[in-house]
């Protein structure tokens, strides 16, 4: 079976839908202190999630967009077909009258689809445990290009920060091969800091509820 079937489980869970509306807040909190354009200003956003695993995970990002930037554009990107055509079905059956964009692609080909400096808010979670640290950077720098000055990123994910770390990653990663048939990369949270701030971002980490789950939230 796919991962969007073998994960379905995980991500269709009430638990999960409240974790995201708990990391969605925490970033639009931090853009708020770090004072953002995207977030202070009244003009109407674009809101980018990044990355989707399935249908209820873009249910609960066009709601937050909704409720926090009334009017604004909805664009989901994800590589996964199966996840696209069950977003697209959501979307034709519950928002059809807002203005939502899915499109079918490669996170490091967003350029093809998206305009330089056009996004207010890129978020997406658990996203780049699937790029290897020259990739991870290469989608970091699509990130800056395509966000507007004065707008943010967010998104959790894993941090190697000693032994006990790697012990853990070798059995998620391994996990993750046998389960939802997937192949990820650990990233240690000193080189992920060297990438942001290489790729041009300000940015804070913070503690996540699961253990070595770190928080990020990005500034242009």
């Amino acid at each position: 079976m796919s991962y969007y079937y073998n994960f379905k489980i995980v991500l269709g869970s009430k638990k999960w839908t409240e974790f995201l509306n708990w990391a969605y807040s925490h970033g639009y909190e931090d853009a708020i202190k770090h004072k953002s354009n995207s977030v202070l200003t009244k003009s109407e956003k674009v809101c980018l999630l990044c990355g989707c695993g399935n249908e209820n995970t873009a249910e609960t990002f066009i709601q937050f967009c909704q409720k926090h930037f009334p009017g604004s554009k909805v664009i989901i990107v994800d590589f996964g077909h199966e996840q696209i055509e069950a977003i697209k079905n959501l979307v034709k059956t519950r928002y059809s009258d807002s203005e939502i964009e899915i499109i079918e692609t490669d996170a490091l080909k967003l350029e093809d689809f998206v305009k330089p400096e056009s996004v207010d808010w890129i978020e997406t979670d658990g996203f780049w445990e699937y790029f290897d640290d020259r990739s991870l950077l290469e989608l970091l720098k699509i990130w800056y290009k395509i966000l507007k000055k004065g707008g943010f990123a967010t998104t959790r994910d894993f941090m190697e920060n000693g032994t006990v770390d790697r012990i853990t990653d070798f059995l998620r990663i391994l996990g993750a091969k046998l389960w939802p048939g997937v192949n990820l990369f650990t990233h240690s949270l000193k080189n992920v800091n060297g990438m942001i701030r290489e790729a041009g971002f300000d940015y804070v980490v913070y503690p996540t509820r699961v253990v070595n789950y770190k928080g990020f939230t990005l500034f242009k």
